[in-house]
C-alpha cells in the first residue's frame, strides 16, 4: 500500500486520543445541539404561526370587504331599474313600429328621444341570433362577437327565446371597461335581442362604490409582510390583459406593474374558484391568488362577475426575526462547545500521551525507514507492543526485499519471453511464405519448362517453345528475387529516413517514360524498416505499370492529431471498387503479384498501415497511416 493508502490509517485524526476526545465531544455536542435546536425550533415556528394567522386573518377580511362592497353596488343597482326598464320597453315599442326589420331603425335618433327622460349617457344594440352586434349608437361596439363569451351567450340565447324584459346588474362593460347597466328584450320573432345601457361610469366613481384600490392601500399600507395587493376583475380575461381587469389602477398605492404568466395564474383561479400559490423566484416573495365570490344575482352576467386578490408577501421580516433567533441560539452553543472542547483535550491528552509516541514511530517506519527504533515508554502493556513491533517490522523488511528481488527477475524472464515470441512468430511466418513461394511457384515455372522442351523435341515451332522457357526463367528468378527481399524484412533495426531522399532514389531505379513525381513532404522523415525505400518504389512502378495514362504522381504529408498521413496519389484511371483490398493480396495483378503485397509487408514491420482510397477513374490514392513516435520533421526530436 502507497503513502496516500496508508495516510488514513497513520493520521492522528484516528489515534486513542482522537477517538476518546471525540467520543466526549460527541456526546457532548449532541447534547448541547439538542437542547439549542429545540429551543430554536419552537422561537421559529412561534414566528411561523403568528405570520399564518395573520395571514389567514387578512385573506379572510379582504374577501369580507371585496364582498360587501360588491353587495353595496347591487343596492345601489336597484335605483336605476325603473328608469331602466321604460327606456327598454321603449326602444322595444319603436322596434316594433318597423315590422320587425332592425335595419329600418334610426338608432341615433331614438337614443335622442330616449335620453331626454334619463339622467345618464344612454346606447343602443341589436344582437342577432348568433350573438352578434349588427347595430348600434356606438359603432366600436359593432361586431362584437358574443359566442367568445359562451356562459353570457348560453344566457342571451334563453332571452332571445323568452318573451320578457331582463335586466343586469351594473357591470364593466367588456369594450370599454366602463361601469354600465343593461336592459334586455327580445323580439317577437325571437330573432334579435335589442340592447340597452346606461352609463353609470361617473356617478359610481363619486359616490367611490366600489373601490378596491381603497381597500388594496389599506391593507399594504397597514399589514406586516403585504407587499401588494390587487383586486382583478374578469374582464382581465377576456382582453387578455390583467390591467383592464382593475377598477381605477392608477389610485392603487403600489404601482402595477406586469409579469410573466399573471394571466395564466388568473384564468385557473377564475376556473378553480380555488386559491393558488406561486413563489416568486429568486427573493423571499410569494403570491397568493384568492377566488371571492360575487352576491348571487339574476342577471345574465352572473356567471361572468367575481373577483380574485392577487397578495404579495414579503417573508423578509419573518425570515430576518427567524435568522436573529437562530444567531442568538447559536451563540450559546458555540460557547458551550468550546467548553466541552477544553474538558475533552485535557482529558485525553494526558491518557494517550504513550500512545502518541508510538504511533510517532510507526509513521516514521511506515515511509521506509525500517532501522527506526521504537521510543521506550512507561508500563508493561507498552513495552509488550513495542518488543512486538519490532519483530514484526523486521520481518517486513526481509520480505519486501525478497518480493522486490523476484518482481524483477520476473519482470526480466517476460521480457525476454515476450520478444522470443515475437521473433519466432515473424520468422515462422516468413517460412511459410518462403516455402510456398519456392515450393508452388518455382514447380509451376519448372513444369513450364519441362512441357516446352518435351513439345521442343516434336515440334518445328522453337522459337515459340524457346520463348515460353525464357519467361518461366525470368519468373523464377523474380520469385528468388522476391524470397531475398522478404527474408531481408525486419531483419535489422529501423531508422530514421528522410522522404525527399527515398523519392529521389525510387525516382532513378524505375522508367518513368515521361511520368513527373511531385514531392511535397518537405523535411519529413520516418522512422521504418530499411527496406521501406522499395516500398516506396514499387508505389511508383505500380502507377506507372498499371495506372494507365498517369503524367503525374503526386506526395503529400499532412497529421491528424498525433497520426501521420503520407498520400501517394496519381491521375490515371483509379483502382475499381472491388479490387481495393485485392491488390494488396500476393499473386493478385497482371504481373507477379508481389509488388503491393510487399509494400504492406515493410510498412507493418513499425506499425504502418496503407488503404487504397481513391475515386475509381479519377487516378489512384494510396494513404499510409504512420502511427505516433514515427514520424517527425527537421524540428522535431528523434524518439
Amino acid at each position: 500500500m502507497g503513502r496516500s493508502g496508508d495516510e488514513r490509517l497513520i493520521n492522528p485524526r484516528y489515534s486513542l486520543s482522537y477517538q476518546l476526545m471525540s467520543i466526549l465531544l460527541i456526546i457532548g455536542i449532541i447534547l448541547i445541539l439538542i437542547v439549542f435546536s429545540a429551543l430554536y425550533l419552537n422561537n421559529s415556528r412561534s414566528l411561523e404561526n403568528e405570520f399564518i394567522i395573520s395571514q389567514n386573518y387578512t385573506e379572510q377580511s379582504l374577501k369580507t370587504s371585496v364582498r360587501l362592497l360588491e353587495e353595496t353596488l347591487f343596492i345601489y343597482d336597484a335605483a336605476y331599474e325603473p328608469s331602466l326598464k321604460r327606456a327598454t320597453n321603449e326602444f322595444y315599442q319603436e322596434f316594433n313600429s318597423t315590422g320587425y326589420e332592425p335595419e329600418k331603425l334610426d338608432l341615433q335618433v331614438l337614443k335622442s328621444k330616449i335620453k331626454k327622460d334619463l339622467s345618464s349617457q344612454v346606447d343602443l344594440y341589436v344582437i342577432n341570433d348568433e350573438g352578434v352586434i349588427i347595430k348600434s349608437t356606438d359603432e366600436s361596439e359593432i361586431g362584437l362577437d358574443f359566442k367568445k363569451y359562451p356562459k353570457f351567450y348560453d344566457n342571451l340565447t334563453a332571452i332571445r327565446l323568452g318573451n320578457s324584459y331582463v335586466s343586469d346588474t351594473i357591470v364593466k362593460a367588456i369594450g370599454s371597461g366602463e361601469f354600465r347597466k343593461y336592459g334586455y328584450h327580445p323580439t317577437p320573432d325571437h330573432h334579435y335581442i335589442l340592447e340597452l345601457s346606461l352609463d353609470v361610469d361617473d356617478q359610481i366613481k363619486k359616490l367611490n362604490l366600489s373601490s378596491f384600490s381603497t381597500i388594496s392601500n389599506t391593507y399594504t399600507q397597514n399589514v406586516p409582510g403585504i407587499k401588494s395587493v390587487f383586486v382583478f376583475e374578469k374582464l382581465a380575461l377576456y382582453n387578455n390583459d390583467p390591467i383592464a381587469g382593475l377598477q381605477y389602477s392608477d389610485n392603487y398605492l403600489v404601482p402595477y406593474t406586469e409579469w410573466d404568466d399573471r394571466l395564466q395564474y388568473l384564468n385557473q383561479t377564475f376556473k378553480t374558484k380555488g386559491s393558488i400559490y406561486v413563489k416568486v423566484p429568486g427573493t423571499t416573495q410569494y403570491r397568493k391568488y384568492i377566488y371571492v365570490s360575487s352576491p348571487e344575482t339574476t342577471g345574465p352576467s352572473f356567471s361572468e362577475l367575481g373577483q380574485v386578490i392577487e397578495i404579495t408577501y414579503d417573508m423578509q421580516n419573518l425570515r430576518n426575526h427567524q435568522k436573529n433567533a437562530f444567531l442568538t441560539y447559536l451563540m450559546g452553543a458555540i460557547c458551550c462547545i468550546i467548553l466541552v472542547i477544553l474538558v475533552a483535550f485535557g482529558v485525553t491528552r494526558y491518557i494517550t500521551h504513550p500512545i502518541d509516541q508510538i504511533v510517532a514511530d510507526i509513521e516514521i517506519i511506515s515511509d521506509g525507514s525500517y532501522d527506526h527504533p521504537i521510543s521506550h515508554t512507561h508500563g508493561f502493556e507498552f513495552g509488550r507492543l513495542e518488543a512486538s513491533i519490532g519483530k514484526m517490522v523486521r520481518r517486513l523488511k526481509d520480505d519486501i526485499i525478497s518480493i522486490r528481488q523476484k518482481s524483477e527477475d520476473l519482470d526480466r524472464e517476460l521480457g525476454q519471453r515476450v520478444a522470443t515470441e515475437e521473433l519466432l512468430r515473424t520468422a515462422n511466418r516468413k517460412l511459410n511464405l518462403l516455402s510456398s513461394i519456392t515450393r508452388h511457384d518455382i514447380l509451376n515455372q519448372l513444369s513450364v519448362m519441362t512441357g516446352a522442351l518435351d513439345l521442343l523435341s516434336e515440334e518445328n515451332n522453337s522459337q515459340y517453345l524457346i520463348g515460353i522457357i525464357q519467361r518461366s526463367v525470368t519468373n523464377v528468378h523474380k520469385q528468388i528475387s522476391f524470397t531475398k527481399l522478404y527474408e531481408q524484412m525486419g531483419s535489422h533495426q529501423p531508422i530514421w529516413q528522410r522522404m525527399a531522399d527515398m523519392v529521389i532514389h525510387a525516382r532513378e531505379g524505375i522508367s518513368l517514360h515521361g511520368v513527373k513525381i511531385e514531392d511535397n513532404t518537405g523535411s519529413l522523415e520516418i522512422y521504418a524498416d530499411q527496406m521501406v525505400n522499395r516500398a516506396i518504389f514499387n508505389l511508383f512502378e505500380n502507377a506507372v505499370r498499371h495506372g494507365g495514362e498517369v503524367s503525374c504522381i503526386t506526395l503529400d504529408f499532412t497529421s491528424i492529431g498525433k497520426e501521420g498521413i503520407l498520400v501517394i496519389s496519381d491521375d490515371g484511371y483509379g483502382v475499381p471498387v472491388g479490387e481495393k483490398e485485392k491488390i494488396f493480396n500476393r499473386g493478385y495483378g497482371s504481373n507477379t503479384g508481389l509488388g503491393l503485397f510487399l509494400v504492406r509487408e515493410i510498412l507493418h514491420i513499425t506499425g504502418m498501415t496503407i488503404k487504397e482510397n481513391g475515386a475509381a477513374g479519377s487516378g489512384g490514392r494510396f494513404e499510409i497511416h504512420i502511427p505516433e513516435g514515427a514520424w517527425r520533421t527537421s524540428d522535431d526530436e528523434t524518439p
